[in-house]
């Protein structure tokens, strides 16, 4: 792991913690997602494990597809058995978020699960297993930024690669990703919505062991859309660099990200293409689809009369009142221009954390001490009393050593004993004595055991799951035995 050095952290979850990295090989910013194959507390992998997931790694390193986050490499913390999985990073925003509640047209969700199936195709061929192999919730997906040149862009599932989750590998996945994006879940829909993708998502529902390319070729039929290209020539494209190439944009029209972030620029409009006689052909590759939005303040993403709502459905949701046009011309960035803001923000943000820590870069200047942030405020305990803030010392001294607690708190520092055996992280900035902090020690961290590990979490607000232990000198502290022990506060 020394390869990759943390810079910041960029998602966390039950299933592990996603971190924005620096690969000092090649010099490019990856993502590294240090996840939990078997639950928080279901440990690491075996060594049989461990060795059977580096070499499917290296296979999956080979394959390059434009609607897949390549593969950089894999393998496991030594310490603790965890496996890690090291990735390109794609500028962009989870398609979620572009959404922002919005249903996404039938077109372009017919784009969005043929990419899919194509991606998992590919990947079975590497893996030996068919099986949808990406992962299928919305806010996994990702829509690059123009700059990027990326549309659609998937993450493979590592917990469906190890076994877990063995459910989402069905064809049943893609029903679930194609209904969220309609919106059609629990709703009566006729085989002609949508373009003909209705039909096609009963017909999967009622052949759940179709094989990937049956239910590839059948999508491409059900719409009225060309072919797709044979299994072979799509194995072919991602596993020879030089036979899959992307295309520049057209600079006549905005590609598929490109419309996509309007929607979140415009706030709650909807995307549409525009209304043809016969369905919107879907491009062989994405990055030659070219869609002329039309954005409106509402509109239904089929019509009325191809679906009906079922008896329990929920009311339609009212129209939102337009916004001044003022304050929208306000809102009309370019999604790089925010994606390079965010990213400069970051960078620096992890650049005042590193001079804070005293670590600073060889041949740098010697960093001038950050201005003091406020102490995180004292509020009630939440929870029934289970989660404390750091400056509810009192309520600490009748809680029994230890003791399981949980601490919330924004973490604004670190700090180390003399005898470098254990790390601190401080509540408050310099370090207030009577705050409760939390600790680390060496002795049975299951991890690596450097400051650089928890610098990503200064200035973030956490969640600490540990237990309550007492120094020595009768400082009381929340002592944690592994990273997956502290949560980020959404």
């Amino acid at each position: 792991m020394n390869r990759f050095q943390i810079e910041d952290i960029a998602g966390q979850d039950k299933h592990g913690i996603v971190y924005r990295a620096h690969d000092s090989e090649s010099g490019k910013t990856v993502s590294l997602r240090r996840f939990l194959p078997f639950g928080q507390e279901g440990g690491g992998l075996e060594k049989d494990e461990a060795e059977a997931f580096g070499i499917a790694s290296m296979r999956l390193a080979d394959v390059s597809h434009i609607a897949l986050r390549s593969v950089i490499t894999g393998s496991v913390d030594p310490i603790d058995g965890i496996p890690f999985l090291v990735t390109e990073w794609v500028e962009g925003m989870p398609l979620n978020e572009i959404l922002a509640g919005e249903k996404l047209d039938p077109a372009l969700v017919i784009d969005v699960l043929r990419i899919a199936l194509e991606v998992s195709i590919v990947i079975s061929h590497v893996l030996g297993e068919e099986a949808v192999w990406v992962e299928t919730e919305v806010d996994s997906i990702i829509i690059g930024t123009r700059e990027s040149g990326r549309g659609f862009t998937f993450w493979i599932s590592p917990f469906k690669w190890l076994g877990a989750e063995f459910e989402t590998r069905k064809l049943s996945s893609i029903v679930n990703l194609g209904e969220e994006l309609t919106g059609w879940k629990r709703k009566l829909v006729s085989d002609h919505a949508g373009h003909g993708l209705g039909g096609w998502l009963k017909w999967l529902k009622n052949n759940p062991d179709a094989r990937l390319a049956e239910a590839l070729q059948m999508l491409a039929e059900s719409t009225g859309n060309e072919p797709p290209p044979a299994e072979e020539v799509l194995v072919a494209r991602a596993t020879d660099p030089q036979s899959f190439k992307v295309k520049e944009p057209s600079s006549g029209k905005p590609l598929i990200f490109a419309a996509l972030v309007s929607l979140l620029v415009i706030g709650s409009a909807l995307l549409y293409l525009h209304k043809t006689a016969k369905p919107p052909q879907i491009a062989a590759d994405y990055s030659e689809q070219e869609i002329s939005p039309v954005i409106e303040r509402k509109s239904a993403p089929v019509n009325a009369s191809e679906t009906v709502p079922a008896p329990d459905s929920a009311p339609p949701v009212p129209e939102v009142p337009k916004e001044p046009a003022a304050a929208e011309q306000a809102k009309q960035d370019s999604a790089a221009d925010r994606a390079n803001a965010l990213a400069k923000k970051l960078s620096e943000e992890a650049a005042a954390r590193d001079k804070a820590l005293g670590f600073t870069p060889p041949g740098s200047a010697t960093p001038a001490k950050p201005a003091t942030p406020p102490a995180t405020p004292a509020t009630p305990p939440a929870v029934g009393g289970k989660i404390f803030t750091p400056a509810d010392r009192e309520l600490w001294k009748g809680i029994k050593v230890n003791s399981t607690v949980k601490l919330r708190g924004t973490i604004r520092g670190l700090g180390s004993s003399s005898t470098g055996k254990s790390i601190y992280l401080f509540f408050a900035d310099p370090p207030d004595p009577e705050q409760l902090v939390v600790v680390i020690h060496q002795s049975d961290f299951q991890g690596f055991f450097r400051p650089q590990t928890f610098a990503p979490f200064v200035g973030k607000e956490v969640i600490i799951s540990g237990r309550c232990f007492k120094e020595p000198g009768g400082r009381i502290c929340a002592k944690i035995k592994a990273l997956d022990h502290i949560r980020l506060v959404k």
